[in-house]
C-alpha cells in the first residue's frame, strides 16, 4: 500500500485557482490482498439468516464488510464486522458465521464481502452468494 495526498485546481481564461486538498486524510492504493470467497448460506428464518465463508488467510485483513441486494435491488450499505462482533462466531479453521437480523419476510437476499485493513483500506468485492 502507498499513500498520496491528491489535490485538485481549477483552470479558466481568468487564470488559475487555489490548490485544494480533496480529503483530510491521505489516500491509498488497492491492496493486493485476495477478496474473501462468495459467502454460504447456512441457516434462514423469516426474519434473520446465517452465512458463512472461508477467512482470507492474509494479517492484513483485520475485519470485513458485507452488503445485501434484495431480489435484484442496488446493494445496501456495507455493514462491517470483525471477529469481536456479537453476531459473529470465528471458528479454529478461520471459518467464519455471521448472523444478520431485522430482514423482510418471504424475501430473496444476495450477499457479497470485501476484505478490510487496519487503515481501512479494502480488497474487491467476493462473487455474490448463491
Amino acid at each position: 500500500e502507498k499513500q498520496y495526498i491528491v489535490e485538485v485546481r481549477a483552470q479558466s481564461s481568468m487564470g488559475a485557482g487555489d490548490w485544494c486538498r480533496v480529503a483530510s486524510q491521505p489516500i491509498s492504493t488497492a491492496i493486493v490482498a485476495k477478496e474473501p470467497p462468495a459467502p454460504e448460506l447456512v441457516y434462514a428464518t423469516p426474519y434473520a439468516l446465517s452465512f458463512s465463508f472461508a477467512g482470507v488467510d492474509d494479517p492484513r485483513i483485520v475485519a470485513y464488510e458485507v452488503r445485501r441486494s434484495e431480489g435484484w435491488g442496488r446493494p445496501s450499505n456495507p455493514m462491517r464486522f470483525d471477529a469481536q462482533s456479537l453476531a459473529v462466531r470465528v471458528t479454529s479453521e478461520n471459518r467464519w458465521v455471521v448472523n444478520m437480523d431485522q430482514l423482510k419476510p418471504e424475501m430473496a437476499y444476495t450477499l457479497q464481502l470485501r476484505g478490510v485493513t487496519q487503515a481501512g483500506n479494502v480488497t474487491k468485492w467476493s462473487l455474490l452468494s448463491e
